[in-house]
C-alpha cells in the first residue's frame, strides 16, 4: 500500500515537473521555448499580416467590390492595431551586433541572402533607410 502510493507520487512529480514550462504564463523574453521565436518577432508577423490584410481591403476597394465607406469603416480598426504595434516595436532596442553587420538586417535580425537586396523580406524595411 505505501509501495504504490509512493509510486503514484512519484509519477505524479514527475508528469508536473516536465509540464511545468507548458503551464506557465506567457513571458516576454521567455516566451514560445518551443518555437524559439521573441515577442518582436510576434509583434512583427502581426504587423506583416495586418499589412497585408490593408492591402488587400485596398485592391478590394479599387476593384469595387467595396463601396468606399465599407473599406473605411473595416479599415479603421486594422490601422487602429497597426499604430499599437508600431509604438510596441519602438521599445525594442536593436542589437549593436546586428546593427553594425550588414549580413542581418538592423531592425529584425533577419539573415540577408545576398548583399544586393534592397528590403528586408521578413519585416519589409529598406536597408538604405536604416544605414
Amino acid at each position: 500500500m505505501i509501495l504504490s502510493v509512493l509510486a503514484l507520487t512519484v509519477v505524479v512529480a514527475t508528469v508536473l515537473f516536465f509540464l511545468w514550462p507548458i503551464m506557465q504564463p506567457v513571458q516576454d523574453g521567455a516566451h514560445y521555448f518551443v518555437s524559439g521565436k521573441s515577442r518582436k518577432q510576434d509583434l512583427l508577423d502581426e504587423r506583416s499580416v495586418l499589412i497585408a490584410n490593408l492591402q488587400d481591403l485596398r485592391i478590394e476597394a479599387e476593384t469595387g467590390k467595396i463601396p468606399d465607406e465599407e473599406l473605411k469603416r473595416l479599415s479603421s480598426p486594422l490601422l487602429r492595431k497597426l499604430d499599437r504595434i508600431e509604438k510596441q516595436l519602438k521599445d525594442y532596442p536593436d542589437s549593436e551586433i546586428r546593427g553594425n553587420n550588414q549580413r542581418f538586417c538592423p531592425a529584425c535580425g533577419h539573415l540577408r541572402h545576398s548583399g544586393k537586396e534592397d528590403h528586408c523580406i521578413q519585416c519589409g524595411i529598406s536597408f538604405e533607410e536604416s544605414q
